[in-house]
């Protein structure tokens, strides 16, 4: 039911959707909603850039994830933990969303997008978890790896949507929204916000 959800909450036209693929049923079942809906919105899977990596929710090396089609899929993005960790980071810092690796994951391929192709499009990303379950890891600790080598997160040029909806309820002291939260829907959608500039990504 989340694809049917957040176009019936989306106040505009969805043009892509990026989803960090875990069993990949969310991605399969909102990219059919998306492409039902309009068949030009293209769902790009998400994955970590290396074999290795700190993104936790997915990147498991599957031969194949039987819940996806493949006319569903117009692209596959890569992301670094660095730009998982920064962007989970700015979520945090400018909207007050606390989540996870993944969900950083998600935004940072949508800004990718944001900045190419799809320059003023709106984009949707899931909110997979909360970032509760991080405190003990480097997600919220210091510079991520990387940063010395002057690595910088990725921001849309021109003026951009990115819908954050967030997958199971969350509690209000978790986090901060700019508008009540609902209490009897099991997928909410946050807002639309605009990507906004980061002065410095390397810190809370």
């Amino acid at each position: 039911h989340t694809g049917p959800e957040i176009l019936a909450q989306s106040p505009y036209p969805i043009d892509v959707f990026c989803d960090f693929a875990g069993t990949g049923g969310s991605f399969a079942g909102c990219a059919a909603a998306f492409k039902e809906a309009n068949r030009e919105t293209k769902c790009f899977l998400v994955e970590p850039e290396t074999a290795q990596h700190r993104i936790q929710g997915g990147g498991y090396g599957m031969a194949s994830l039987p819940q996806i089609r493949a006319e569903h899929v117009d692209g596959v993005l890569q992301v670094s933990d660095e730009e998982a960790i920064e962007c989970t980071r700015r979520l945090a810092r400018t909207e007050g969303i606390f989540a996870g690796f993944s969900s950083g994951a998600n935004l940072a391929a949508a800004s990718r997008l944001l900045s190419g192709d799809f320059q003023g499009k709106t984009a949707v990303v899931m909110i997979c978890d909360s970032g509760l379950k991080y405190l003990s890891t480097d997600l919220w600790r210091g510079p991520p790896a990387g940063a010395a080598e002057g690595r910088s997160e990725t921001r849309p040029t021109k003026a951009a949507r990115t819908t954050v909806m967030w997958s199971r309820p969350l509690a209000c002291s978790q986090l901060r929204s700019r508008r009540p939260i609902p209490n009897k829907s099991s997928y909410r959608l946050h807002q639309s916000v605009p990507l906004a500039p980061v002065e410095d990504p390397h810190h809370l």
